[in-house]
């Protein structure tokens, strides 16, 4: 169940086949989704990455999204520890 004052806040994850990687098809996922997201009347839009996708961490922030946390060491994976960043976009702007 949301809570009743984040309903101005739309999350949402993308992932791409190895196949389609770099042909633009992230890009063009993320902005369809950020103009629904503005459509639809919320103010935010905030999604997680994990320090292992630079690639992914880079397209975010081109695209306009904010670094704004990191939950470090959140996950263990092949025998080191992964950041979690927290990015947002606003959409009242």
């Amino acid at each position: 169940h949301k809570s009743e004052f984040g309903q101005h806040v739309i999350t949402f994850g993308v992932m791409t086949d190895e196949n389609a990687r770099g042909k633009g098809v992230a890009s063009r996922l993320i902005q369809f989704f950020i103009e629904y997201a503005r459509k639809e009347g919320y103010q935010k839009i905030t999604i997680q990455a994990m320090g292992s996708n630079p690639q992914a961490l880079a397209l975010y922030k081109k695209l306009g999204f904010i670094e704004e946390g990191r939950l470090r060491n959140e996950f263990f994976i092949h025998g080191r520890y992964i950041d979690d960043y927290i990015l947002g976009f606003p959409l009242n702007k």
